[in-house]
């Protein structure tokens, strides 16, 4: 089964993110990036579903 983003249904390598109102979702690097950009995410959330965390090895 191919999960896609919580947000756009984009079946793209998802981060998970701790969403102000939506509580933990997986997102695509765009909504991501929309996420950060608006504020939308709890303090010192996010990264990928690897190591979640923001990290060196995959880039984001």
């Amino acid at each position: 089964m191919v999960m896609g983003c919580d947000i756009c249904g984009e079946e793209d390598s998802l981060l998970e993110a701790n969403h102000r109102k939506m509580g933990k979702v997986m997102v695509c690097r765009k909504c991501w990036s929309e996420l950060y950009r608006k504020n939308k995410m709890v303090t010192g959330s996010g990264g990928c579903s690897t190591c979640s965390s923001f990290c060196g090895s995959c880039g984001f």
